[in-house]
Protein backbone atom coordinates (compact mmCIF):
# COMPACT_ATOMS: atom_id res chain seq x y z
CA UNK A 1 0.00 0.00 0.00
CA UNK A 2 1.23 3.51 -0.82
CA UNK A 3 1.91 5.60 2.28
CA UNK A 4 -0.50 8.59 2.50
CA UNK A 5 2.39 11.05 2.51
CA UNK A 6 3.47 9.74 -0.91
CA UNK A 7 0.05 10.11 -2.51
CA UNK A 8 -0.60 13.07 -4.84
CA UNK A 9 -1.92 16.11 -2.96
CA UNK A 10 -5.68 16.54 -3.43
CA UNK A 11 -7.01 19.66 -5.13
CA UNK A 12 -7.50 22.57 -2.70
CA UNK A 13 -10.76 22.08 -0.83
CA UNK A 14 -11.28 18.49 -1.99
CA UNK A 15 -10.94 16.95 1.47
CA UNK A 16 -13.47 19.34 2.97
CA UNK A 17 -15.78 18.86 0.00
CA UNK A 18 -15.87 15.14 0.74
CA UNK A 19 -16.91 15.91 4.33
CA UNK A 20 -19.64 18.33 3.23
CA UNK A 21 -20.99 15.75 0.79
CA UNK A 22 -21.03 12.95 3.39
CA UNK A 23 -23.93 10.53 2.99
CA UNK A 24 -23.13 8.37 6.00
CA UNK A 25 -22.50 10.05 9.36
CA UNK A 26 -21.56 8.68 12.78
CA UNK A 27 -22.16 10.69 15.96
CA UNK A 28 -19.77 9.56 18.71
CA UNK A 29 -21.21 9.89 22.19
CA UNK A 30 -24.67 10.43 20.69
CA UNK A 31 -27.20 11.66 23.24
CA UNK A 32 -30.87 10.80 23.49
CA UNK A 33 -31.45 14.37 24.64
CA UNK A 34 -31.83 16.57 21.50
CA UNK A 35 -30.74 19.63 23.49
CA UNK A 36 -27.32 18.19 24.32
CA UNK A 37 -24.24 18.92 22.21
CA UNK A 38 -24.06 15.38 20.83
CA UNK A 39 -27.83 15.11 20.60
CA UNK A 40 -28.43 18.19 18.45
CA UNK A 41 -26.77 17.05 15.19
CA UNK A 42 -28.78 13.86 15.20
CA UNK A 43 -32.05 15.65 16.02
CA UNK A 44 -31.45 18.32 13.40
CA UNK A 45 -30.69 15.85 10.63
CA UNK A 46 -33.64 13.62 11.55
CA UNK A 47 -36.09 16.53 11.41
CA UNK A 48 -34.59 18.36 8.42
CA UNK A 49 -34.40 15.50 5.98
CA UNK A 50 -30.75 14.48 5.81
CA UNK A 51 -30.43 12.39 2.67
CA UNK A 52 -27.93 9.87 4.05
CA UNK A 53 -27.58 7.33 6.86
CA UNK A 54 -27.09 8.19 10.53
CA UNK A 55 -25.20 6.04 13.02
CA UNK A 56 -25.35 6.97 16.71
CA UNK A 57 -22.36 5.62 18.67
CA UNK A 58 -22.64 5.21 22.44
CA UNK A 59 -21.62 2.05 24.34
CA UNK A 60 -24.13 2.86 27.09
CA UNK A 61 -27.20 2.72 24.82
CA UNK A 62 -28.77 0.35 22.32
CA UNK A 63 -31.00 3.03 20.78
CA UNK A 64 -30.76 6.82 20.48
CA UNK A 65 -33.54 9.07 19.16
CA UNK A 66 -35.23 6.11 17.51
CA UNK A 67 -32.11 4.78 15.77
CA UNK A 68 -30.01 1.71 16.50
CA UNK A 69 -26.97 2.76 18.53
CA UNK A 70 -23.55 1.13 18.11
CA UNK A 71 -20.99 0.56 20.87
CA UNK A 72 -18.09 1.81 18.74
CA UNK A 73 -17.21 3.13 15.29
CA UNK A 74 -15.78 -0.27 14.38
CA UNK A 75 -19.10 -1.92 15.25
CA UNK A 76 -21.10 0.04 12.67
CA UNK A 77 -20.11 -2.53 10.06
CA UNK A 78 -20.64 -0.39 6.96
CA UNK A 79 -18.81 2.52 5.30
CA UNK A 80 -19.01 5.86 7.11
CA UNK A 81 -18.01 9.13 5.41
CA UNK A 82 -17.91 11.46 8.42
CA UNK A 83 -17.65 11.08 12.19
CA UNK A 84 -18.78 13.80 14.61
CA UNK A 85 -16.90 13.81 17.93
CA UNK A 86 -17.93 15.59 21.13
CA UNK A 87 -16.00 13.61 23.75
CA UNK A 88 -13.50 14.94 26.29
CA UNK A 89 -10.31 16.32 24.77
CA UNK A 90 -8.22 13.44 26.12
CA UNK A 91 -10.38 10.89 24.25
CA UNK A 92 -10.48 12.56 20.84
CA UNK A 93 -7.22 11.17 19.47
CA UNK A 94 -8.22 7.61 20.31
CA UNK A 95 -11.65 8.00 18.71
CA UNK A 96 -10.11 9.38 15.51
CA UNK A 97 -7.56 6.56 15.41
CA UNK A 98 -10.42 4.06 15.77
CA UNK A 99 -12.29 5.80 12.97
CA UNK A 100 -9.28 5.74 10.70
CA UNK A 101 -8.92 2.00 11.30
CA UNK A 102 -12.59 1.63 10.34
CA UNK A 103 -12.02 3.52 7.05
CA UNK A 104 -13.50 6.90 8.00
CA UNK A 105 -11.79 9.75 6.13
CA UNK A 106 -13.32 12.89 7.71
CA UNK A 107 -13.98 14.07 11.28
CA UNK A 108 -15.66 17.07 12.90
CA UNK A 109 -14.41 17.68 16.45
CA UNK A 110 -16.64 19.78 18.72
CA UNK A 111 -14.46 19.14 21.79
CA UNK A 112 -12.62 22.03 23.42
CA UNK A 113 -9.57 21.85 25.66
CA UNK A 114 -6.88 22.16 23.00
CA UNK A 115 -4.58 25.04 21.92
CA UNK A 116 -6.99 27.65 23.27
CA UNK A 117 -6.23 26.46 26.82
CA UNK A 118 -2.42 26.60 26.85
CA UNK A 119 0.61 24.36 26.41
CA UNK A 120 -1.00 21.05 27.44
CA UNK A 121 -3.89 21.53 25.07
CA UNK A 122 -1.52 22.69 22.34
CA UNK A 123 0.33 19.39 22.54
CA UNK A 124 -2.94 17.46 22.20
CA UNK A 125 -3.82 19.56 19.16
CA UNK A 126 -0.43 18.97 17.56
CA UNK A 127 -0.98 15.23 17.96
CA UNK A 128 -4.30 15.53 16.09
CA UNK A 129 -2.58 17.43 13.30
CA UNK A 130 0.12 14.78 13.03
CA UNK A 131 -2.53 12.06 12.95
CA UNK A 132 -4.43 13.81 10.14
CA UNK A 133 -1.25 14.24 8.10
CA UNK A 134 0.05 10.70 8.58
CA UNK A 135 -3.30 9.06 7.78
CA UNK A 136 -4.37 11.46 5.04
CA UNK A 137 -7.73 12.23 6.66
CA UNK A 138 -9.55 15.54 7.18
CA UNK A 139 -10.22 16.97 10.65
CA UNK A 140 -12.44 20.03 11.13
CA UNK A 141 -11.78 21.63 14.51
CA UNK A 142 -11.22 20.98 17.34
CA UNK A 143 -13.17 23.52 19.37
CA UNK A 144 -15.51 24.22 16.45
CA UNK A 145 -19.26 24.42 15.90
CA UNK A 146 -19.07 22.16 12.86
CA UNK A 147 -20.38 22.40 9.33
CA UNK A 148 -23.59 22.15 7.31
CA UNK A 149 -24.73 21.60 3.71
CA UNK A 150 -28.24 22.86 3.03
CA UNK A 151 -28.53 20.89 -0.21
CA UNK A 152 -28.29 17.49 1.50
CA UNK A 153 -29.51 18.38 4.99
CA UNK A 154 -26.13 17.53 6.52
CA UNK A 155 -25.90 19.34 9.87
CA UNK A 156 -22.73 18.29 11.65
CA UNK A 157 -23.23 21.03 14.22
CA UNK A 158 -24.82 21.79 17.57
CA UNK A 159 -25.62 25.41 16.69
CA UNK A 160 -28.73 26.87 18.32
CA UNK A 161 -29.44 28.82 15.11
CA UNK A 162 -31.49 25.84 13.92
CA UNK A 163 -33.60 25.36 17.05
CA UNK A 164 -36.69 26.94 15.52
CA UNK A 165 -35.61 27.86 11.98
CA UNK A 166 -35.84 25.48 9.02
CA UNK A 167 -33.00 25.01 6.56
CA UNK A 168 -33.23 27.21 3.50
CA UNK A 169 -31.05 26.72 0.44
CA UNK A 170 -29.29 29.74 -0.99
CA UNK A 171 -26.14 30.91 -2.72
CA UNK A 172 -24.39 32.39 0.32
CA UNK A 173 -21.61 30.32 1.93
CA UNK A 174 -19.67 31.05 5.11
CA UNK A 175 -16.23 30.22 6.45
CA UNK A 176 -15.81 31.24 10.09
CA UNK A 177 -13.06 30.69 12.61
CA UNK A 178 -15.62 31.50 15.30
CA UNK A 179 -18.52 29.16 15.94
CA UNK A 180 -20.69 31.76 17.68
CA UNK A 181 -20.23 34.35 14.91
CA UNK A 182 -21.02 31.61 12.42
CA UNK A 183 -24.22 30.82 14.30
CA UNK A 184 -25.30 34.47 14.34
CA UNK A 185 -24.65 34.64 10.59
CA UNK A 186 -26.74 31.51 9.99
CA UNK A 187 -29.62 32.92 12.01
CA UNK A 188 -29.54 36.17 10.02
CA UNK A 189 -29.47 34.57 6.58
CA UNK A 190 -32.17 32.02 7.40
CA UNK A 191 -34.53 34.58 8.92
CA UNK A 192 -33.90 37.06 6.10
CA UNK A 193 -34.88 34.49 3.48
CA UNK A 194 -31.47 34.43 1.80
CA UNK A 195 -30.60 30.93 2.94
CA UNK A 196 -27.13 29.43 2.58
CA UNK A 197 -25.19 26.87 0.58
CA UNK A 198 -22.34 25.59 2.74
CA UNK A 199 -21.47 26.62 6.29
CA UNK A 200 -18.06 25.82 7.79
CA UNK A 201 -16.68 26.78 11.20
CA UNK A 202 -13.01 25.85 11.48
CA UNK A 203 -12.31 26.47 15.18
CA UNK A 204 -8.71 25.80 16.17
CA UNK A 205 -7.77 24.54 12.69
CA UNK A 206 -5.54 21.61 13.61
CA UNK A 207 -5.99 20.45 10.00
CA UNK A 208 -8.67 22.04 7.78
CA UNK A 209 -8.13 25.81 7.86
CA UNK A 210 -9.91 28.86 6.49
CA UNK A 211 -7.86 28.79 3.29
CA UNK A 212 -8.92 25.25 2.44
CA UNK A 213 -12.53 26.08 3.27
CA UNK A 214 -12.49 29.14 0.98
CA UNK A 215 -11.02 27.04 -1.84
CA UNK A 216 -13.77 24.48 -1.29
CA UNK A 217 -16.53 27.10 -1.55
CA UNK A 218 -14.83 28.70 -4.57
CA UNK A 219 -15.36 25.40 -6.42
CA UNK A 220 -18.84 24.73 -5.03
CA UNK A 221 -21.59 25.05 -7.65
CA UNK A 222 -24.19 26.10 -5.06
CA UNK A 223 -22.11 28.97 -3.65
CA UNK A 224 -22.19 32.38 -5.33
CA UNK A 225 -20.92 34.63 -2.51
CA UNK A 226 -18.46 33.70 0.27
CA UNK A 227 -18.61 35.25 3.73
CA UNK A 228 -15.50 35.04 5.91
CA UNK A 229 -14.86 35.64 9.61
CA UNK A 230 -11.14 35.59 10.31
CA UNK A 231 -8.94 35.90 13.37
CA UNK A 232 -5.63 34.58 12.05
CA UNK A 233 -4.02 33.21 8.89
CA UNK A 234 -1.81 30.18 9.45
CA UNK A 235 -0.56 29.68 5.86
CA UNK A 236 -0.32 32.95 3.96
CA UNK A 237 0.43 31.37 0.59
CA UNK A 238 -2.54 28.98 0.77
CA UNK A 239 -4.82 31.79 1.92
CA UNK A 240 -3.82 34.05 -0.96
CA UNK A 241 -4.27 31.27 -3.48
CA UNK A 242 -7.72 30.51 -2.06
CA UNK A 243 -8.78 34.15 -2.44
CA UNK A 244 -7.45 34.12 -6.01
CA UNK A 245 -9.43 30.94 -6.66
CA UNK A 246 -12.59 32.68 -5.51
CA UNK A 247 -11.81 35.74 -7.64
CA UNK A 248 -11.20 33.57 -10.70
CA UNK A 249 -14.55 31.86 -10.09
CA UNK A 250 -16.29 35.25 -9.90
CA UNK A 251 -17.35 34.71 -6.28
CA UNK A 252 -17.05 37.80 -4.06
CA UNK A 253 -15.40 37.23 -0.68
CA UNK A 254 -16.80 39.53 2.01
CA UNK A 255 -14.60 39.39 5.08
CA UNK A 256 -14.60 40.42 8.72
CA UNK A 257 -11.10 40.40 10.21
CA UNK A 258 -11.15 40.84 13.98
CA UNK A 259 -8.28 41.49 16.36
CA UNK A 260 -7.23 44.86 14.95
CA UNK A 261 -6.75 46.20 18.50
CA UNK A 262 -4.31 44.89 21.13
CA UNK A 263 -7.24 43.79 23.30
CA UNK A 264 -8.92 42.06 20.36
CA UNK A 265 -5.74 40.21 19.42
CA UNK A 266 -5.36 38.95 23.00
CA UNK A 267 -8.98 37.78 23.01
CA UNK A 268 -8.45 35.91 19.72
CA UNK A 269 -5.52 34.02 21.24
CA UNK A 270 -7.67 32.78 24.12
CA UNK A 271 -10.58 32.05 21.79
CA UNK A 272 -9.05 29.69 19.22
CA UNK A 273 -5.37 29.83 20.06
CA UNK A 274 -4.80 32.25 17.17
CA UNK A 275 -1.58 34.27 17.03
CA UNK A 276 -2.72 37.56 15.53
CA UNK A 277 -0.28 39.69 13.53
CA UNK A 278 -0.10 43.24 12.21
CA UNK A 279 -3.62 44.20 11.17
CA UNK A 280 -2.32 46.37 8.32
CA UNK A 281 -0.75 43.28 6.73
CA UNK A 282 -4.05 41.39 6.87
CA UNK A 283 -5.81 44.40 5.41
CA UNK A 284 -3.33 44.58 2.54
CA UNK A 285 -3.59 40.84 1.87
CA UNK A 286 -7.39 40.94 1.66
CA UNK A 287 -7.28 44.03 -0.55
CA UNK A 288 -4.63 42.67 -2.93
CA UNK A 289 -6.46 39.41 -3.49
CA UNK A 290 -9.95 40.74 -4.05
CA UNK A 291 -11.69 40.38 -0.67
CA UNK A 292 -13.90 43.20 0.64
CA UNK A 293 -13.34 43.89 4.33
CA UNK A 294 -16.46 44.94 6.24
CA UNK A 295 -17.12 45.84 9.86
CA UNK A 296 -20.14 43.74 10.81
CA UNK A 297 -22.26 40.72 9.96
CA UNK A 298 -25.11 43.06 9.01
CA UNK A 299 -22.93 44.82 6.45
CA UNK A 300 -21.65 41.48 5.14
CA UNK A 301 -25.19 40.23 4.59
CA UNK A 302 -26.34 43.52 3.04
CA UNK A 303 -23.54 43.48 0.45
CA UNK A 304 -24.11 39.79 -0.28
CA UNK A 305 -27.83 40.41 -0.78
CA UNK A 306 -27.09 42.74 -3.70
CA UNK A 307 -24.99 40.09 -5.42
CA UNK A 308 -27.41 37.26 -4.70
CA UNK A 309 -30.38 39.23 -6.04
CA UNK A 310 -28.51 40.47 -9.13
CA UNK A 311 -28.78 44.06 -7.94
CA UNK A 312 -25.18 45.28 -8.14
CA UNK A 313 -25.12 48.29 -10.48
CA UNK A 314 -22.83 48.35 -13.50
CA UNK A 315 -21.38 51.61 -12.18
CA UNK A 316 -21.69 54.31 -9.50
CA UNK A 317 -24.30 56.56 -11.17
CA UNK A 318 -27.57 56.53 -9.24
CA UNK A 319 -31.06 57.75 -9.97
CA UNK A 320 -32.81 58.72 -6.74
CA UNK A 321 -36.60 58.57 -6.53
CA UNK A 322 -38.43 59.40 -3.34
CA UNK A 323 -41.85 60.14 -1.90
CA UNK A 324 -39.98 62.57 0.38
CA UNK A 325 -37.86 65.41 -0.96
CA UNK A 326 -35.81 65.38 2.24
CA UNK A 327 -35.04 61.68 1.93
CA UNK A 328 -33.90 62.24 -1.65
CA UNK A 329 -31.43 64.87 -0.46
CA UNK A 330 -30.12 62.48 2.23
CA UNK A 331 -29.57 59.73 -0.37
CA UNK A 332 -27.72 62.17 -2.65
CA UNK A 333 -25.51 63.20 0.28
CA UNK A 334 -24.73 59.58 1.15
CA UNK A 335 -23.95 58.83 -2.49
CA UNK A 336 -21.39 61.64 -2.73
CA UNK A 337 -19.67 60.64 0.53
CA UNK A 338 -19.33 57.06 -0.77
CA UNK A 339 -17.95 58.01 -4.22
CA UNK A 340 -21.22 57.50 -6.07
CA UNK A 341 -22.94 60.17 -8.15
CA UNK A 342 -26.45 61.45 -8.88
CA UNK A 343 -26.18 62.74 -12.47
CA UNK A 344 -28.82 64.76 -14.34
CA UNK A 345 -31.41 62.76 -16.28
CA UNK A 346 -31.14 62.45 -20.04
CA UNK A 347 -33.38 64.85 -22.00
CA UNK A 348 -35.54 61.96 -23.25
CA UNK A 349 -36.08 60.81 -19.66
CA UNK A 350 -37.23 64.28 -18.61
CA UNK A 351 -39.74 64.36 -21.49
CA UNK A 352 -41.04 60.90 -20.52
CA UNK A 353 -41.44 61.88 -16.86
CA UNK A 354 -43.29 65.19 -17.24
CA UNK A 355 -46.75 63.72 -18.04
CA UNK A 356 -46.34 61.22 -15.17
CA UNK A 357 -45.70 63.86 -12.48
CA UNK A 358 -47.91 66.47 -10.84
CA UNK A 359 -47.57 69.92 -12.39
CA UNK A 360 -45.62 71.17 -9.36
CA UNK A 361 -43.01 68.37 -9.57
CA UNK A 362 -39.78 68.71 -11.52
CA UNK A 363 -38.26 65.79 -13.53
CA UNK A 364 -34.84 66.20 -11.93
CA UNK A 365 -32.46 63.76 -10.22
CA UNK A 366 -33.11 63.30 -7.27
CA UNK A 367 -36.74 62.93 -8.31
CA UNK A 368 -39.43 63.78 -5.76
CA UNK A 369 -42.42 61.70 -6.85
CA UNK A 370 -44.41 63.32 -4.00
CA UNK A 371 -47.30 61.91 -2.01
CA UNK A 372 -49.33 61.83 -5.22
CA UNK A 373 -48.28 58.18 -5.48
CA UNK A 374 -51.05 57.40 -2.99
CA UNK A 375 -53.60 58.28 -5.67
CA UNK A 376 -51.75 56.71 -8.59
CA UNK A 377 -49.70 53.65 -7.67
CA UNK A 378 -49.47 52.66 -11.33
CA UNK A 379 -47.73 55.94 -12.03
CA UNK A 380 -44.73 54.89 -9.97
CA UNK A 381 -44.20 51.86 -12.22
CA UNK A 382 -44.26 54.02 -15.34
CA UNK A 383 -41.89 56.56 -13.80
CA UNK A 384 -39.50 53.82 -12.64
CA UNK A 385 -39.39 52.31 -16.10
CA UNK A 386 -38.71 55.69 -17.68
CA UNK A 387 -35.82 56.31 -15.30
CA UNK A 388 -34.50 52.73 -15.64
CA UNK A 389 -34.01 53.32 -19.36
CA UNK A 390 -31.92 56.45 -18.81
CA UNK A 391 -28.40 55.95 -20.26
CA UNK A 392 -26.93 58.24 -17.58
CA UNK A 393 -27.76 56.00 -14.61
CA UNK A 394 -26.68 52.54 -13.44
CA UNK A 395 -29.28 51.90 -10.73
CA UNK A 396 -32.32 53.38 -9.04
CA UNK A 397 -32.60 53.96 -5.30
CA UNK A 398 -36.27 54.29 -4.40
CA UNK A 399 -37.29 55.68 -1.00
CA UNK A 400 -40.70 54.88 0.49
CA UNK A 401 -42.05 55.41 4.00
CA UNK A 402 -44.96 53.59 5.63
CA UNK A 403 -47.91 53.78 3.13
CA UNK A 404 -49.32 50.55 4.53
CA UNK A 405 -52.78 51.13 3.02
CA UNK A 406 -51.43 50.99 -0.55
CA UNK A 407 -48.58 48.57 0.10
CA UNK A 408 -50.23 45.76 -1.87
CA UNK A 409 -50.67 47.79 -5.05
CA UNK A 410 -47.30 49.45 -4.62
CA UNK A 411 -45.41 46.18 -4.19
CA UNK A 412 -47.20 44.73 -7.23
CA UNK A 413 -46.04 47.71 -9.28
CA UNK A 414 -42.47 47.33 -8.05
CA UNK A 415 -42.45 43.60 -8.80
CA UNK A 416 -43.65 44.36 -12.32
CA UNK A 417 -40.82 46.84 -12.81
CA UNK A 418 -38.22 44.44 -11.38
CA UNK A 419 -39.15 41.86 -14.00
CA UNK A 420 -38.51 44.14 -16.98
CA UNK A 421 -36.28 47.03 -15.86
CA UNK A 422 -32.81 47.13 -17.48
CA UNK A 423 -31.33 48.59 -14.27
CA UNK A 424 -31.45 47.29 -10.68
CA UNK A 425 -33.93 48.94 -8.31
CA UNK A 426 -32.89 49.17 -4.66
CA UNK A 427 -35.73 49.92 -2.26
CA UNK A 428 -35.43 51.79 1.02
CA UNK A 429 -38.80 51.36 2.76
CA UNK A 430 -38.90 52.80 6.24
CA UNK A 431 -41.36 51.19 8.66
CA UNK A 432 -42.38 48.59 6.08
CA UNK A 433 -44.58 45.73 7.25
CA UNK A 434 -42.90 42.29 7.31
CA UNK A 435 -45.27 40.97 4.66
CA UNK A 436 -44.41 43.90 2.38
CA UNK A 437 -40.70 43.15 2.66
CA UNK A 438 -41.29 39.45 2.06
CA UNK A 439 -43.32 40.15 -1.08
CA UNK A 440 -40.68 42.48 -2.54
CA UNK A 441 -37.82 40.12 -1.73
CA UNK A 442 -39.72 37.22 -3.28
CA UNK A 443 -39.82 39.32 -6.46
CA UNK A 444 -36.03 39.64 -6.31
CA UNK A 445 -35.80 43.18 -4.98
CA UNK A 446 -33.37 44.24 -2.25
CA UNK A 447 -35.15 46.07 0.56
CA UNK A 448 -33.43 48.15 3.25
CA UNK A 449 -34.95 49.69 6.36
CA UNK A 450 -32.92 52.91 6.23
CA UNK A 451 -30.77 55.01 3.94
CA UNK A 452 -27.22 54.60 5.38
CA UNK A 453 -27.18 50.76 5.29
CA UNK A 454 -28.51 50.76 1.73
CA UNK A 455 -25.88 53.20 0.51
CA UNK A 456 -23.11 51.45 2.44
CA UNK A 457 -24.11 48.14 0.83
CA UNK A 458 -24.19 49.65 -2.68
CA UNK A 459 -20.76 51.20 -2.25
CA UNK A 460 -19.43 47.96 -0.79
CA UNK A 461 -20.79 45.83 -3.63
CA UNK A 462 -19.25 48.13 -6.24
CA UNK A 463 -15.91 48.01 -4.43
CA UNK A 464 -16.06 44.22 -4.04
CA UNK A 465 -16.55 43.77 -7.77
CA UNK A 466 -13.70 46.17 -8.57
CA UNK A 467 -11.37 44.40 -6.13
CA UNK A 468 -12.11 41.03 -7.69
CA UNK A 469 -11.54 42.34 -11.20
CA UNK A 470 -8.16 43.70 -10.10
CA UNK A 471 -7.29 40.39 -8.40
CA UNK A 472 -8.11 38.43 -11.54
CA UNK A 473 -5.77 40.62 -13.57
CA UNK A 474 -2.80 40.09 -11.22
CA UNK A 475 -2.89 36.56 -9.77
CA UNK A 476 -0.54 35.57 -6.95
CA UNK A 477 2.52 33.63 -8.15
CA UNK A 478 1.94 29.87 -7.75
CA UNK A 479 5.36 29.39 -6.23
CA UNK A 480 4.99 31.97 -3.47
CA UNK A 481 6.38 30.54 -0.24
CA UNK A 482 4.18 30.01 2.79
CA UNK A 483 4.43 32.34 5.75
CA UNK A 484 3.05 32.00 9.26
Amino acid sequence: MTHPSLLPSPAPGARLRAALQARSVAIVGASADPSKITGRPLAYMLTRGFEGRLHPVNPARSQVQGLRCHPSLAAIGEPVDLAIIGTGADQVEGVIAEGIAAGIRAFVVFSSGFAETGDTGRVLQQRLRALARSAGVAIVGPNCLGLANSATGLIASFTTALESTPLRRGGFGLVSQSGALGAYWMDIVLRSGLGFSQWVTTGNECDIDAAEAIACLADDDDTRVIGLYLEDIHDTAAFRLALQRAAAAGKPVIAIKSGRSAAGAAAAASHTGALAGDDALYDACLLQHGALRVGSLAEMVDVARLFLRHSVPAGPRLAVMSVSGGAGVMIADEAEVRQMSVPPFDTATCHALRPLLPAFASPANPLDITGNVVQDTGGIARALLAVARDPNVDAIVLFVGMMHSIAGAFTAALAEVRAVAPRPVIVVWMSALPETIATLEAAGLCVFADIPPAMQALAGALRARALQAAARSSPVPAGEPAAT
